[in-house]
């Protein structure tokens, strides 16, 4: 409990942060771990014993976990505690819509992609 505690002080100096935005950091970063894990609210909030309704408010920043829930969740994601505090660039706007574009790309085919490629090229050189 006290390492809980120390983090979430420790996360609130770093970034500068009030509470509301220390949970809506963490409610991006719960999100985000819980898509790369391919698991919907309702997987993930059977999973560490969460009423779905709950899981969302926490995912949309308005409510923060118990701190029993904090190691279900870090359990569930195979993570520690304390990467549930991450808030690098990764949970940047720009870095969330890099990597939805990553994983649309994955879908595409070899044609396809030329295509995104050369839309992509004209926007830049645009900029030049």
């Amino acid at each position: 409990m006290t390492t809980f505690k120390h983090q979430s002080i420790m996360s609130k100096i770093k970034y500068n942060m009030d509470d509301t935005e220390l949970k809506s950091l963490f409610g991006k970063r719960v999100r985000e771990i819980r898509k790369n894990r391919k698991l919907t609210q309702e997987q993930l909030a059977e999973l560490i014993g969460m009423d779905t309704h709950h899981l969302c408010k926490m995912e949309n920043g308005s409510h923060f976990p118990k701190v029993s829930n904090l190691s279900k969740l870090a359990d569930v994601f195979g993570i520690e505690v304390k990467d549930l505090f991450s808030f690098d660039k990764s949970t940047t706007p720009a870095n969330v819509l890099q990597n939805k574009i990553i994983l649309n790309l994955n879908q595409l085919n070899e044609k396809e992609l030329i295509i995104v490629d050369k839309f992509i090229t004209s926007i830049i050189d645009l900029k030049q």
